[in-house]
């Protein structure tokens, strides 16, 4: 028979370990966050739009990253087919790598469909995003699109100035509402000016300013241009293709001794 106090014993010690099992056990912190810009795009029945997708690492390591897909709930729209920009990315630690993802639908029903990115990284294992909406109208509805120049090069510290933005109107009652441009996803330490166009009249242009942050790091960045109204409610993206170069090493030059005497011809 067991001596009661080595039973009394063990029992302290495994009251002490339970207790203090917060404390012993190590956090496990999130190693790779993924981002999803804007959260919310709207597209016809049959159409498509576009996400960006950020992912940030604080592994301290380089990890890879795959996509596998986008994941619907609860069901998946008709004709839905996702397809990413890049299979695979290379996540530097500390770093943020963009990609995007291009969603279409083909006579889908109108609705909103949440759904998430899926993917997988090599060291921390399965990735997903946080849930984003794809607002589906009927065709030929009250719609506006937006274009401009996609392509653009800054360098960090500078002012980001697009090109011309051309909002059109289409659909039936044609479009006559107000739209918002915005940039869904700045880069750290960046901001944007948004600015409004009323479409009482189609086209409207309009131009966008974003200040770039000077620590940005070199790089380029996919940004999430939108054009957002309230009545009827309606998210339009368009991607932009930023790429940044870091602010350039400056110097000073001094003299020592800081005077001497020479002769002349010397």
């Amino acid at each position: 028979m067991l001596d009661s106090k080595y039973v009394w014993n063990g029992l302290l010690v495994l009251l002490i370990l339970v207790a203090f099992a917060p404390v012993l056990m190590p956090v496990v912190k999130a190693q790779e966050y993924m981002i999803l810009s804007p959260s919310s795009a709207t597209v016809e029945a049959t159409g498509s739009t576009q996400y960006v997708i950020g992912i940030t690492s604080y592994g301290g390591v380089t990890d890879y990253v795959y996509f596998s897909g986008v994941v619907f709930s609860p069901t998946t729209p008709t004709g839905g087919i996702a397809t990413f920009s890049s299979v695979s990315i290379t996540v530097p630690s500390g770093g943020t790598v963009y990609a995007y993802v291009t969603i279409a639908v083909t006579g889908a029903t109108p609705g909103t469909y949440s759904f998430t990115v899926a993917a997988s990284s090599t060291t921390w294992g399965s990735l997903t995003s946080p849930t984003a909406t794809l607002n589906i109208i009927a065709a030929g509805s009250s719609d506006f699109s937006i274009t401009t120049g996609n392509s653009y090069s800054v360098t960090a510290g500078q002012t980001l100035y697009t090109t011309a933005i051309t909002v059109t109107s289409s659909g039936s009652p044609l479009f006559t509402g107000t739209v918002t441009l915005n940039i869904a996803n700045p880069p750290s330490g960046s901001y944007v000016t948004p600015t409004s166009v009323t479409m009482t009249t189609s086209p409207q242009t309009a131009y966008l300013t974003m200040t770039t942050a000077t620590t940005l790091p070199t790089g380029t960045y996919y940004l999430a241009l939108t054009g957002t109204s309230t009545s009827p409610a309606i998210t339009k993206v368009l991607i932009l293709y930023l790429y940044v170069t870091g602010v350039s090493g400056t110097f000073t030059l001094s003299a020592s001794p800081s005077s001497q005497t020479v002769t002349a011809g010397q």
